[in-house]
């Protein structure tokens, strides 16, 4: 799990995605497809500097690389 001090860095939290990618011997395509998000933006997003990708996207990214958020969404949350 990503911590919540590590979530406030986004630069962090790619690297640790791309670790968790290339451990699982995962490609960016494999990645986007399992993310369902263009090849093309997680390609971007894994090489690119600077890039702010939403949370949600990232959420999107991190599970299928074996990662998770620790974070409930409205549709899990106990209300």
């Amino acid at each position: 799990l990503i911590s919540m001090e590590a979530a406030n860095n986004v630069e962090v939290v790619l690297s640790a995605l791309e670790a968790a990618r290339k451990s699982m011997g995962m490609s960016k395509a494999e990645l986007a497809r399992r993310g369902r998000l263009p090849a093309e933006t997680v390609r971007r997003l894994l090489t690119s500097k600077g890039t702010n990708p939403h949370f949600a996207m990232l959420a999107d990214l991190l599970r299928p690389a074996g990662q998770g958020t620790g974070c409930k969404t409205s549709a899990t949350a106990d209300w």
